[in-house]
C-alpha cells in the first residue's frame, strides 16, 4: 500500500526560508499546503506559517544548508512517501548556484561525474542533474532543463 504524509521538523520550529523556493502559497491550512506539496513533484519540504497561513515549498530537504529566515509560529514539514514510483533519480547538482560550474547546492564543486555519452548537452541553460536507468541497466547521468516539473526519488546520505 502507498503512504503519503509530512513529519513535523521540531529542529527547524521559527526557521524558513523564502529563498530558492518551488511554490509560494496563501493557503487556509496546513493540510492544504501539505496537499500542495505532495501534488508539486519538486517539493520536499515545506514551511508553514499558521496565523498567516503561508505555505513555501522547497525542493531541498535542507540536510546540509539550513534555512536562513528566523520568525515566530514558522514550522517545517518534510513529505514521506513509500511505494512511489518516480520517473527519474534525481541528486544534488545543479550549474546554476555558481555560473557555469557544477555545483551542490551549498556552492561546493562537484569533482565526481558519470555522465551518459551524450551528456551534458544543455551548456547554456540552467540544469539539474539526474540519474537514468541505461540499456545495461548502468546508472549514468544526465542534465534536465531547470526548472522542470520532474517525478524524481532522491538519494539521502545517512550520516553514523
Amino acid at each position: 500500500m502507498e503512504s503519503l504524509g509530512a513529519v513535523k521538523l521540531d529542529y527547524f520550529t521559527g526557521i524558513f526560508q523564502t529563498e530558492g523556493n518551488v511554490g509560494l502559497i496563501q493557503t487556509i491550512s496546513l493540510l492544504q499546503c501539505v496537499l500542495s506539496c505532495l501534488r508539486n513533484k519538486m517539493c520536499l519540504t515545506l514551511f508553514f506559517k499558521n496565523d498567516i497561513n503561508l505555505c513555501i515549498l522547497h525542493s531541498k530537504t535542507f540536510y546540509y544548508k539550513q534555512p536562513t529566515e528566523f520568525g515566530v509560529g514558522w514550522e517545517a514539514y518534510q513529505i514521506q512517501d513509500s511505494g512511489v514510483t518516480r520517473d527519474w533519480i534525481c541528486i544534488q547538482g545543479k550549474n546554476f548556484v555558481v555560473r557555469d560550474r557544477m555545483t551542490f547546492d551549498d556552492g561546493t564543486d562537484m569533482v565526481y561525474f558519470n555522465w551518459d555519452s551524450s551528456q551534458p548537452d544543455d551548456d547554456d541553460l540552467p540544469i539539474i542533474i539526474v540519474m537514468a536507468v541505461t540499456y545495461n541497466s548502468t546508472l549514468y547521468w544526465h542534465d534536465m532543463n531547470f526548472p522542470k516539473l520532474l517525478t524524481c526519488s532522491y538519494i539521502c546520505e545517512k550520516r553514523a
